[in-house]
């Protein structure tokens, strides 16, 4: 089964369907995903699809609605790849429609995929490191590549510097 989200940001609709093979029922207070196969408890199904059918039952309930505020620690942890596009697309929209999201990542994927759809939404993007005072420091962005210093595009960077010398053969691992 696919879950529809239907976001109504005021000036459009917004369809995304979302494959987990399942439907989410309640009972006795008790979330399952129910399939063909029958009802699984929640909490014994991969962590990714709980953290997709969380998102959509906020969304569903209300909880997600203008000047309202979304935290969300590395919503990447144990979810697909391939699915990091369309949860990122889910919360720029819930951003146009007023969620304010504060997020916490330390992927390179889920902050490039923020960075290629940022065009139709704006995104600041933080750095705290620790100065050598031992102080803690910010610096922002509206740009991820601009951002500095940036621990994960540096780690990013250093790995791909890494597959090029072991493509070229410059280096043997």
């Amino acid at each position: 089964m696919l879950i529809l989200l239907k976001l109504n940001s005021g000036k459009m609709t917004f369809y995304r369907f979302i494959n987990i093979g399942s439907e989410i029922i309640i009972k006795n207070e008790e979330f399952y995903l129910k399939n063909n196969v029958g009802e699984i408890e929640f909490t014994l199904t991969a962590e990714g699809i709980r953290k997709l059918a969380l998102l959509w039952i906020l969304i569903r309930n209300g909880s997600l609605m203008k000047n309202s505020l979304l935290f969300w620690d590395e919503p990447e942890t144990n979810l697909n790849p391939s699915l990091i596009p369309i949860v990122v697309e889910v919360l720029l929209e819930l951003q146009q429609m007023g969620v304010q999201i504060f997020i916490a990542t330390h992927s390179y994927v889920l902050c490039k995929e923020f960075e290629l759809q940022r065009s139709r939404h704006p995104v600041r993007y933080f750095s705290l490191y620790t100065e050598e005072n031992r102080e803690i420091s910010l610096q922002t962005s509206d740009v991820y590549h601009t951002l500095s210093p940036n621990r994960i595009a540096d780690q990013f960077a250093r790995m791909y510097g890494k597959e090029i010398e072991l493509a070229l053969g410059l280096s043997n691992g």
